[in-house]
């Protein structure tokens, strides 16, 4: 889920997490599928970004911040990646600044609510072909 990063897959390393993505798909190894939560004012910013990774291979959907922000139900969230490997082992990705390492954890807390809000989002998720249509 990218909720605030995503001018990071403008940047050398998103560009370069997103070749390895496209390389582990096309290998068959690999299956992502990524929401972006934008602003609506940005949605269509995000057109050239959404098309980079859908050549790659990853299944995009889109939630316009607004149409969510009444939803009393829905936690405060931030980026994060939930991850499952090959052994069926969840766990929750959290990206930091620059200046700071990633953060990884199988803590089952996080990983609940990490899962609690990628449910709650599907909610309010638009296909692309709907966004840009």
């Amino acid at each position: 889920m990218d909720a605030t990063l995503t001018n990071y897959w403008n940047t050398g390393g998103g560009r370069r997490y997103l070749e390895s993505q496209r390389s582990g798909i096309a290998a068959g190894n690999l299956e992502v599928t990524r929401v972006l939560v934008l602003p609506r004012g940005q949605v269509a910013n995000a057109r050239e970004i959404i098309r980079r990774h859908v050549q790659a291979g990853v299944a995009v959907s889109i939630v316009v911040r607004e149409d969510m922000a009444a939803d009393p139900d829905l936690p405060e969230f931030e980026d994060y990646s939930l991850v499952t490997d090959r052994s069926g082992v969840t766990g929750v990705l959290m990206p930091r600044s620059a200046r700071e390492a990633d953060i990884f954890t199988t803590e089952e807390r996080q990983v609940a609510h990490a899962e609690e809000v990628v449910e709650l989002l599907a909610q309010y998720a638009n296909d692309i072909d709907d966004i840009y249509s």
